[in-house]
């Protein structure tokens, strides 16, 4: 089974790297695109820019992704909600609407059969310079959604030992991580490690590659060691996607293209 997408924007060119911009006027055709290539699946993209237009929200859009997953078998395998990167999740102030925008795309996930919110934890939201109370703001959030089998995955840059000790403290159980090999490996950690330690914690895996201490690169010209971290993956019985955000030039079709080729040869064997 193929179990390898992209981050949604990917297949969408954007004359450079501007790799969270949400493709508006082009995002029904990433679908049909997708499935050319062979993708199984896209990562869906949240930002807070215009939040209030994008498709994932409306009862209509909604009512087109369905189309497209059915026309062209390309799931969704998680909404990335970027907009909490601008919006922070440790604002008491913000507690309620980061509540109800949260509950909004929990609902909607299920009605797409989207398994996974990705939180990043970045920015606005860094997990990092979070103070405790600010934590326990967010902790108050995750655990009064309703999650049914819908699964919360933190991303973040922070030690893994530190968000496992904190996902732990959660009520609801369907909390877990979205691990990226490339920021793991430019930041210099110790990615088989963290991937024999805490695999079963991991939800989601994205699929960038970088120098040490370095910016994104094209799959296969950094660091990241993918044979050696999927082989672990495979060994600790992970059954998640690996989605592309991988990085693109001038023309990012054909770079995801290039990508897709390369990382498929590790998660086929």
């Amino acid at each position: 089974m193929n179990r390898i997408g992209f981050m949604q924007g990917r297949l969408t060119n954007k004359n450079g790297f501007f790799p969270q911009e949400f493709p508006f006027d082009v995002w029904e055709k990433e679908f049909d695109r997708a499935s050319e290539i062979g993708l199984s699946s896209m990562e869906w993209m949240f930002n807070a820019e215009a939040w209030e237009n994008n498709p994932i929200v409306h009862k209509e859009g909604m009512a087109v992704i369905n189309k497209k997953i059915q026309e062209s078998n390309v799931k969704i395998s998680g909404i990335c909600a970027n907009y909490f990167m601008k919006n922070s999740l440790y604002n008491p102030k913000d507690i309620e609407s980061n509540q109800k925008i949260l509950q909004k795309l929990i609902y909607n996930a299920k009605a797409v059969n989207c398994p996974n919110i990705i939180l990043p934890l970045f920015e606005a939201s860094e997990f990092e310079t979070a103070d405790a109370e600010g934590k326990e703001y967010l902790r108050r959030i995750v655990n009064e959604v309703e999650l049914d089998n819908i699964h919360i995955l933190f991303e973040t840059d922070a030690a893994v030992a530190d968000i496992v000790a904190y996902i732990e403290t959660m009520e609801n159980t369907n909390v877990g991580l979205c691990y990226d090999i490339g920021n793991a490996t430019g930041s210099g950690k110790n990615v088989l490690r963290e991937l024999e330690t805490f695999s079963r914690y991991i939800g989601n895996v994205h699929i960038k590659d970088k120098k040490i201490n370095g910016t994104s690169v094209m799959l296969g010209t950094g660091d990241a060691s993918f044979g050696e971290c999927i082989s672990c993956l495979a060994k600790k019985g992970y059954k998640g996607s690996f989605i592309l955000e991988s990085y693109f030039g001038e023309d990012a079709i054909q770079d995801t293209k290039i990508n897709y080729e390369y990382i498929k040869e590790y998660i086929t064997k």
